[in-house]
């Protein structure tokens, strides 16, 4: 269990040192680790023998887990589950209460996002109960937009479909709810948490890059700047930002190419570093594997009542 624990440490701490300015290796880097750490255990088990650390890793660690720490591990599930099966429902109760574009919406979102499919038009849907737009997780995604929307001025209609269209064209609902699933199962991790938010933040910066593809960077700084100060109601979907995450996303909107092609190089060294300390890290944990499966037969193996095999 501390191999695992360390393991799992590492793996997110490098993964969290790729620069903020090179966003999509960011991300990924951050959705790797999380892959990582999650399939580390069944990766220790199809690793090469290592038979040099069986020894020292056998007397070093204990076999049998602490049923107290199970209980609070699971306690602590039950209680993040609880907290998200929460936020669930004020999702499903904002669908519910939903209705789909009128003709005047629907022209206006094909112009603004070209679209002509019907079937991307009718994954935008109007709510009373949202004040920014949202985007929605499932198999086909979609995004909720408030009653108001279209009395927005036209640079922020575009720029905030924009935005949370690229979420959805991207599934990042859906990866949100994996991610979320992981900080649920490392919650004692305060990694764990730093990982999930620095990938939030990372999808984030992406889809503020595509809103300004072809727009004024300025303008949509001074739009981040007016929804944090209160001079207007948000259109952009900012839920609970603080003022540094703010500052984050506004500077990254004015990155010198120059910085990004350095940040690039050091998020690849630190994307092979990753892979590398991943293997490293599976292969020390080889003998804990084996030792674990080994127990788990046993116990299978064993009569559940021993005195009635006694002569």
């Amino acid at each position: 269990m501390i191999w695992f624990l360390l393991s799992s440490s590492l793996l997110m701490a490098v993964a969290l040192l790729v620069p903020a300015s090179a966003i999509g290796l960011r991300r990924r880097a951050l959705e790797i680790a999380a892959l990582a750490v999650l399939f580390l255990p069944l990766l220790s088990q199809i690793m090469p023998e290592n038979t040099e650390a069986s020894a020292s890793q056998t007397s070093a660690e204990t076999i049998s887990s602490s049923n107290l720490w199970l209980s609070l591990w699971l306690l602590g599930i039950t209680f993040t589950l609880v907290r998200s099966w929460r936020q669930w429902r004020q999702v499903r109760r904002m669908c519910l209460h939903a209705r789909e574009l009128l003709n005047e919406e629907r022209t206006r979102v094909a112009e603004l996002l070209l679209l002509q499919n019907d079937r991307d038009l009718k994954r935008f849907r109007v709510s009373s109960l949202v004040e920014t737009p949202l985007a929605l997780p499932g198999r086909q995604g979609g995004v909720l937009l408030p009653e108001d929307w279209m009395t927005w001025p036209a640079r922020l209609q575009k720029t905030a479909l924009r935005h949370e269209w690229h979420h959805v064209l991207q599934h990042d609902a859906s990866l949100a709810c994996l991610m979320r699933v992981f900080a649920v199962l490392f919650w004692f991790n305060p990694l764990a948490w730093r990982l999930v938010s620095a990938w939030s933040a990372a999808c984030e910066h992406e889809a503020d890059r595509a809103a300004v593809a072809d727009a004024d960077p300025v303008a949509y700084a001074d739009d981040l700047l007016a929804f944090a100060s209160g001079r207007m109601s948000a259109p952009a979907p900012l839920p609970a930002f603080t003022s540094s995450r703010l500052g984050d996303r506004i500077a990254l909107l004015f990155v010198r190419p120059t910085w990004r092609r350095r940040s690039r190089w050091l998020a690849i060294a630190s994307l092979l570093a990753l892979v590398s300390i991943t293997l490293g890290c599976a292969w020390l944990g080889r003998p804990h594997a084996v030792i674990m499966r080994e127990e788990a037969q046993t116990r299978l193996a064993a009569s559940a009542f021993p005195l009635d095999d006694a002569p």
